[in-house]
């Protein structure tokens, strides 16, 4: 091989493991941002289930990745307390 035919070779390979690495970097952030919609649009529907006084068990039964601590956690911050809880 000549020494411009390994140069282009080299070159080459660089831009090929440089756009494989954009690659990876674009795949890791849109996997952050999708999970961090998931968990907005999985508050807004406990926020939701709040407000029509469900029971915290039930949220948690039927929203899956949220605790119960953090099902009463946020009907503290929101203010929405069950008429049993006053």
């Amino acid at each position: 091989m000549t020494k411009v035919a390994r140069i282009f070779e080299e070159e080459k390979l660089q831009a090929l493991a440089q756009a494989e690495e954009e690659k990876r970097l674009a795949l890791a952030k849109a996997e952050e941002d999708n999970r961090q919609a998931l968990a907005k649009e999985r508050k807004e529907y406990v926020l939701k289930m709040l407000k029509k006084n469900y029971p915290t068990e039930e949220i948690s039964s039927i929203i899956s990745g949220i605790s119960t601590d953090e099902i009463d956690a946020m009907r503290r911050d929101a203010g929405l307390f069950r008429p049993d809880e006053c």
